[in-house]
């Protein structure tokens, strides 16, 4: 084969792996005009509330979408601990109010850590505001879980826009 046609094929072969990868990944719609890119292999699910909850492959990630109309950013900082008390045992606050923007959307993070239904994790609180109103994403991470999968569901937070 020359030169000229390797190229060609790899070309084509890049071509075809973006467009199988691009078409892997979804966006999905949060509440309000929010959305978020879903990747490959990840599944949604609405809880007993009807809220968005997406999960990793393997069940270690999952990340659950809870928007709140009328609620301000600091009304939910002072009272978050309260959406956890009653499912994570043993929780410990490992930073608090951590402020960042996520796609122009101001976003406060906390981290801690605890026991589900007896397995160790990792917790984050993302709260982003969105106008008057905001938006709480409850992360909850299997100890176990790869450091590629934490490295996805950045992603997923990264991705969250209007």
């Amino acid at each position: 084969m020359n030169k000229l046609a390797i190229n060609i094929t790899a070309t084509l072969s890049l071509i075809l792996c973006i467009t199988i990868a691009a078409q892997a990944q979804r966006s999905v719609s949060i509440k309000n005009g929010l959305k978020a890119t879903l990747p490959a292999g990840w599944k949604t699910e609405k809880n007993d509330l009807g809220e968005l909850v997406m999960v990793s492959p393997g069940e270690k990630i999952d990340l659950t979408f809870s928007y709140m109309s009328g609620k301000s950013v600091n009304k939910i900082l002072a009272e978050y601990d309260n959406y956890i008390a009653s499912d994570v045992k043993n929780f410990r606050e490992v930073s608090k109010g951590q402020k960042e923007t996520i796609n122009g959307l101001p976003t406060y993070y906390i981290e801690g850590e605890g026991k589900m239904e007896g397995v160790a994790v990792s917790i984050g609180v993302h709260v982003v505001g969105h106008g008057s109103s905001v938006l709480l994403v409850f992360v909850v991470i299997d100890k176990s879980a790869s450091q590629k999968g934490a490295d996805i569901m950045n992603g997923i937070l990264d991705s969250i826009r209007q």
